[in-house]
């Protein structure tokens, strides 16, 4: 069961500054499995979304790097920037053929892809639910 805020951003997980999220393993930490990463309902705010692409399984992904992207209507291209180092080990298919997910159900359904950590990665520099709705705000 996914823990909420009052603002409805989901407190198991963190979030980068530029609105995408990492699903963290219980107890709040990265541990071996492979975990989702998405966007907020931020980047799709007031838009349509029309495509998603989506890297491709056993890619290597760097943390703060580009590794999907998202077109909106009025037209607009995202950059999704990668939470964290690691392989990408699954993408969610229903995006591909459903985009609109995204902006409907952001932080179940419209999950991007999932990713295996690296060793050494770290969710230091990442925010918690609470820091991002702060952000967010300002």
């Amino acid at each position: 069961m996914t823990t909420m805020t009052t603002g409805a951003v989901p407190t198991d997980r963190v979030y980068t500054d530029i609105d995408s999220w990492l699903g963290l393993a219980p107890e709040g930490r990265l541990g071996d499995e492979a975990l989702r990463v998405g966007v907020t309902e931020t980047v799709t705010e007031d838009t349509c979304v029309v495509c998603v692409e989506l890297p491709r399984i056993d890619t290597m992904i760097e943390a703060g790097e580009p590794c999907a992207l998202i077109w909106t209507v009025p037209l607009s291209l995202t950059a999704v920037y990668a939470p964290i180092s690691g392989r990408v080990t699954a993408v969610n298919a229903t995006v591909r053929d459903d985009p609109g997910i995204v902006a409907r159900d952001p932080f179940h359904g419209g999950w991007l892809f999932a990713v295996s950590p690296t060793a050494g990665s770290s969710t230091a520099g990442l925010l918690t639910a609470c820091e991002y709705e702060d952000h967010v705000k300002r």
